[in-house]
């Protein structure tokens, strides 16, 4: 499989929303489309149209909805919701042509030494194609050259290594506490 070559600034360009170009993504409100190469989405057949943005504008009956789409949520989880898309510095989330939540990302940064994803969800029916790529590509824009930290759950280590992600040498174990 071809790697997906790094968009930079140069290859940026604004677009007007159409067909030709189903990859958009949403920056302080202007579009910019991503030269994407076939073989970065499974079924060029299978595209469809999605917006990425950075606004925070998703409410906890929507998180809930998309986290129950992949076994996640609770009832906790939607009050807990609130706080949490307040308290991240940055919130990327995708809709889908019809307004639908099919993805959400957040993410906080000391910008220099360490940026880490809270979470990453892409509604089950949409997994594949291009979403979570997208909306990670908005992270790698918003702090580059600051290394990204990813708590990969389950199958998703497959997911942030085809992305280009690496797992470091001494391997970090996750440890919490909830006070």
């Amino acid at each position: 499989m071809k790697s997906c070559a790094q968009p930079t600034p140069e290859t940026l360009k604004p677009v007007i929303r159409s067909k030709r170009f189903p990859l958009e993504i949403m920056l302080i409100g202007v579009c910019w489309y991503l030269p994407i190469h076939a073989a970065c989405i499974q079924d060029m057949n299978d595209s469809f149209d999605f917006r990425v943005s950075t606004n925070k504008d998703v409410t906890a009956e929507e998180y809930a909805q998309l986290a129950r789409s992949v076994g996640w949520g609770s009832e906790e989880d939607s009050k807990l919701f609130v706080a949490s898309n307040a308290a991240y510095p940055l919130v990327v989330h995708a809709r889908g042509a019809s307004g639908l939540l099919i993805g959400y990302l957040s993410a906080f940064s000391d910008a220099a030494f360490s940026t880490m994803l809270g979470e990453l969800i892409v509604h089950n029916e949409f997994q594949g194609r291009g979403v979570g790529r997208a909306m990670l590509e908005v992270v790698e824009k918003q702090w580059p050259g600051v290394p990204i930290y990813i708590k990969a759950m389950g199958g998703a280590k497959h997911f942030f290594k085809a992305c280009g992600y690496k797992v470091p040498r001494a391997e970090m174990t996750v440890l919490f506490k909830r006070p």
